[in-house]
Order: C-alpha cells, then structure tokens, then sequence
C-alpha cells in the first residue's frame, strides 16, 4: 500500500512539472484554438448557384456514356 502511495505521489509531482516547464506550449495551443474558433465565424459559407436542369441533364448523359462505354450510335436493325 505504501508503495503504492508512493508511486501516486511521484507521478502527481511528475505531471505537475511537465505543467509547469511546457507552461508556454499549453498556452500556445490554447491561443491557436482561440484563433481558429475566430476564424470558423468570420469565414462565409460557399454560395449554391442554381444550375440550370438542360445542362445537369447534358454532364449526366456524358458521364453515363463514359461510363458505360456507349458510343451514342443506334444498331442496325435492317
């Protein structure tokens, strides 16, 4: 139990000095998150244009040809 006691007090004095020496760096952090919760309030969201449908038809025509490896020609049917 003593030893145990023992551990618990050393790693408490542990902790408190890596606080105490890398006091700056937390402080850093801390000022960074402060600037980027500014930042994410201040920066505007990206404007939706609306398309206009005969074009969004025309990509996904293009793109299923691609896709699918279509030619655009009918068969013969003679």
């Amino acid at each position: 139990m003593k030893i145990l006691l023992v551990v618990l007090v050393i790693q408490s004095l542990n902790l408190i000095a890596f606080i105490w020496f890398n006091r700056t760096a937390g402080i850093r952090i801390l000022a960074l998150r402060q600037q980027l919760v500014v930042y994410k309030r201040k920066s505007k969201k990206p404007m939706i244009r609306n398309r206009d449908p005969m074009e969004e038809e025309k990509v996904s025509r293009i793109l299923a040809k691609k896709v699918t490896g279509e030619t655009g020609q009918t068969p013969n049917t003679d």
